[in-house]
């Protein structure tokens, strides 16, 4: 019997991720296992009426010799990916992400204010957009990943300029 990842923290492992239209397969590398997750989105492909577009998929891999990633991706009809990759807006990686590739937290906040008209805004009004928005983007980063303290200060300076 197969076996996913993270068996410690979920009983049986860890096999997919779904969200929305987004699936993150993890399985270990065995020519019988990709053909068996092929042949199960073949089924899918046929009992749902729906087509899995095989040239927008990825395949990342983890200690793979690079005939074992190229057999893997024309089992499955798919490209070969490079960590990191992004999945929901998060970084994920098989090893420590940087400090530099944490910037994207305090750019997403950039990139939010400038829709916001802050200068119509009462300070309670500010206050609240601060709590419910500005404040969630690195607490969602926070869940998988510790920022750095440089992240914490330029996300500090955001808020401040925001709110005066």
């Amino acid at each position: 019997m197969e076996k996913g990842w993270s068996t410690d923290l979920v009983y049986g492992g860890l096999s997919h991720l779904q969200y929305a239209d987004d699936t993150v397969i993890m399985l270990r590398y065995s020519s019988m296992s990709l053909r068996n997750v092929r042949l199960i989105l073949l089924c899918y492909e046929a009992m749902s009426g729906m087509h899995i577009n095989y040239e927008k998929s990825e395949i990342f891999t983890i200690g793979l010799t690079e005939e074992e990633q190229n057999l893997a991706a024309n089992c499955l009809g798919c490209k070969i990916g490079v960590l990191p990759m992004k999945y929901l807006g998060m970084l994920v990686s098989s090893s420590k992400i940087s400090n530099s590739q944490l910037i994207y937290v305090s750019d997403k906040s950039e990139k939010r204010l400038g829709t916001w008209q802050c200068e119509y805004l009462s300070t309670g009004g500010r206050s609240i957009l601060i709590d419910s928005c500005l404040s969630s983007i690195p607490m969602y980063t926070m869940r998988v990943y510790q920022l750095y303290e440089g992240n914490f200060q330029l996300l500090d300076s955001i808020r401040s300029r925001f709110y005066w």
